[in-house]
């Protein structure tokens, strides 16, 4: 790890490595700050894109406590059931539309959170202060790339609405209701989606990418994805069966030919997670915003969990080789090679080999993160991803 966080020039790195029946692995390497201030376990980062897995859990409890009559909020007149398929336009009556009149009449949940709306980005027609409703509302002003379905098109604006369904359908703020049916229970405290003492939150888009969190409580998260929901600590369900199932079931293709090698599987996108098949069942998010990158995966077949964050932009390939590098050794994969230039040096000096999946699956499913410096500049400032 030491060898890849110097050969990338990270200034500093925290990693964790969990078991499904709870053991947990941790590691710190590195400065946190320009005073020369260590990474430690409890180093809070932003955890930004890795955030988007808490908006699929959070609807999937949502769906959950009105099949099961724990709601306390109505759904809206003319609905009388909800579900993943249940088309926004009757959720957000008078808030939601497209500019295509079939597409806002047909758009269900899953489409936002799967990027296959047909939106791309348009990360300049929002105001810093702006709600969720007011960003909502914005989208029957802005043009589509794509038809609805037609397309997976990485886009963090949508999930926005997304938090509006949570707000409006429990009667809490997006991040009130994750902080109080996830993190709580699960006893991460120091988690948050608010900056610093002030309180003041992480932005307009923090159903996208807002979580801070660190290390240690970050294996908390993961080990509940491990368990089907389930809470070690408590044995309490906190994602039912029902709602992970939907959570952890490819949506939409992101790449269908990842590296043009028979042995490799598509590339798909669940409710917050990139998901494929290499020697198993494996859940996987990267995320990248100026001065953070993170990547969260899942070898779920194997029951192990990996962890990486690190404070610095655009290591992405760097993470991506920790994490393999890790899996090939401890779950005996052979075939997930890591070029051992890799290990050795910068990014900068590297020379662009086709069919690593370090390369692929970054540049692959981060791709869509990178815009105009203005735009990335303006989204980290918001703690978006």
């Amino acid at each position: 790890v030491q060898g890849i966080a110097d050969a990338y020039q990270i200034p500093g790195l925290a990693l964790a490595i969990v078991y499904k029946h709870g053991q947990t692995e941790l590691g710190t390497w590195g400065t946190r700050s320009e005073d020369g201030s260590a990474v430690t376990v409890d180093t809070l980062f932003n955890i930004s894109s890795c955030s988007k897995a808490f908006l699929g859990a959070a609807l999937g409890i949502v769906i959950d406590d009105f099949a099961q009559g724990r709601n306390t909020i109505a759904l809206p007149r003319g609905l009388s059931t909800l579900s993943w398929q249940t088309k926004l336009a009757d959720i957000l009556p008078g808030d939601w539309e497209l500019s295509d009149p079939w597409e806002s009449q047909k758009a269900n949940l899953i489409d936002i959170v799967a990027h296959v709306s047909g939106m791309s980005s348009h990360d300049l027609s929002y105001k810093q202060n702006d709600t969720a409703l007011d960003i909502t509302k914005i989208f029957r002003h802005l043009r589509s790339s794509h038809e609805l379905r037609g397309k997976f098109h990485y886009y963090n604006q949508i999930h926005v609405v997304g938090a509006q369904v949570v707000t409006t359908l429990s009667g809490l703020h997006f991040t009130d209701f994750v902080k109080n049916r996830i993190l709580k229970p699960l006893n991460m405290a120091r988690s948050t989606y608010s900056i610093g003492s002030s309180g003041k939150q992480t932005g307009t888009l923090a159903s996208a990418g807002g979580v801070i969190s660190d290390i240690d409580e970050s294996t908390s998260w993961l080990k509940l994805c491990l368990n089907d929901g389930v809470d070690l600590g408590t044995n309490e369900t906190i994602i039912s069966r029902d709602a992970l199932e939907q959570v952890s079931s490819a949506h939409s293709i992101i790449i269908g030919n990842p590296w043009g090698q028979l042995d490799r599987s598509v590339i798909g996108y669940r409710l917050g997670w990139c998901v494929f098949s290499s020697s198993g069942y494996v859940i996987l998010h990267p995320s990248n915003v100026p001065g953070v990158t993170t990547i969260t995966s899942a070898f779920v077949s194997d029951g192990v969990g990996i962890v990486v964050l690190s404070n610095a932009e655009g290591k992405g390939p760097a993470l991506v080789e920790i994490t393999f590098a890790i899996a090939r050794k401890l779950l005996h994969l052979d075939e997930l090679q890591v070029p051992t230039s890799a290990l050795t040096r910068p990014l900068h000096a590297r020379r662009r080999r086709r069919g690593t999946p370090s390369h692929w699956l970054w540049y692959r499913l981060s791709r869509g993160l990178r815009g105009k410096r203005d735009a990335l500049q303006k989204l980290a400032f918001q703690g978006s991803c």
